[in-house]
């Protein structure tokens, strides 16, 4: 037994980056082994089903236990003369035969289809984060119905074949990440979506979408879309009547000049704006400190305000404190995750 203990071990093991090393203390005695492998096996990634990873896996029921995390790259389907899928293929079903035992996982990033009739796509997981690049197909629809306690939800592919059958799924949902805007718009109404990012608003049109994203019983407090949100003022006003409790809003291109917005900006509680910097609206030349000003009266709440450029940014305008009109500028540690911290904490 360790001199040390356990309550001093635990957080020391916590620490050690490499797996290698973890996988040779776990071979020093029963108590590294258990606090070892707790690390070892908490996140995975599993793209075949006879590499090393999925074999220990396999064989111990109590390793894929402690698996909370988990990256699932499965085979593509093939498709037949007819044009229907083929059958799984035999390391599909041994990838998804792995999944199904680990009855403990929290979060699930999933590449390839899932089959139909496979056991993993009823069996209820703890999921509270799951990401996939699959389109919203009938047994993906499935998994999702038995997986009640998800959060989180990021959905990489734009097609939707079986949205009718999303009635009941996905009842917690709170954060909701789209490639498009149409699956976003397939899943906000009725559910308590509270953070909405759209990775690129491709052609949809903001008139006939916000009221359906205004639909989200969160209410919607934050919504960012990393690629070609054009607004006019006009479509600032929507913002305001369908996302009245709207506290972070970017990455907002201005298609005409930053006063034809102001009236807009004033009826919503925003706390954090990020505006970007190519806007047609903008000057090629313009003050920072002056335009964030004139935003900050307009809107009072308003705390922080950045210029992005393919939402990064180096630094963030912050409000020195509430009611003040004095800003200062306040470098970020990581301009290419600042958009994204933002977001969540808003």
């Amino acid at each position: 037994m360790p001199a040390l203990p356990l309550e001093l071990w635990r957080p020391i093991i916590a620490h050690v980056p490499e797996k290698h090393v973890l996988a040779d203390l776990a071979q020093v005695s029963r108590f590294f082994q258990l606090e070892a492998e707790r690390i070892l096996y908490r996140s995975v990634i599993l793209a075949r089903h006879d590499d090393p990873l999925a074999l220990t896996l396999a064989a111990s029921r109590k390793r894929a236990l402690l698996v909370e995390e988990c990256s699932l790259y499965l085979p593509a389907t093939r498709t037949t003369k007819a044009g229907t899928p083929s059958a799984p293929s035999a390391a599909s079903l041994h990838l998804l035969n792995l999944l199904a035992r680990m009855r403990n996982l929290h979060s699930l990033s999933l590449r390839g289809p899932i089959p139909v009739s496979h056991k993993a796509v009823s069996f209820p997981f703890r999921l509270r984060t799951f990401c996939t690049t699959e389109a919203l197909s009938r047994p993906l629809v499935a998994f999702l119905r038995a997986q009640p306690s998800i959060t989180r939800l990021t959905l990489l592919n734009p097609t939707l074949a079986a949205t009718p059958l999303l009635a009941g799924a996905l009842p917690n949902a709170t954060a909701l990440a789209t490639l498009t805007p149409a699956p976003a718009l397939a899943i906000l109404p009725h559910r308590p979506v509270t953070h909405l990012h759209i990775l690129a608003w491709a052609n949809a049109s903001f008139p006939d979408v916000a009221p359906l994203i205004g639909a989200s019983s969160g209410p919607l407090r934050a919504l960012m879309c990393a690629r070609g949100l054009e607004l006019s003022p006009a479509d600032l006003g929507l913002v305001a009547m369908h996302m009245a409790n709207l506290t972070f809003l970017g990455d907002v291109s201005f298609t005409e000049p930053v006063p034809a917005y102001l009236s807009a900006l004033a009826q919503l509680p925003l706390r954090t704006l990020l505006v970007n910097r190519a806007s047609p609206g903008l000057p090629a030349r313009f003050s920072e400190p002056a335009l964030v000003r004139s935003l900050g009266h307009a809107c009072r709440d308003l705390e922080r305000v950045a210029f992005t450029q393919l939402v990064t940014a180096s630094y963030v305008w912050e409000r020195v404190h509430s009611g003040s009109d004095d800003w200062r500028m306040v470098p970020v540690e990581d301009p290419c995750d600042v958009a994204a911290d933002l977001w969540r904490a808003a």
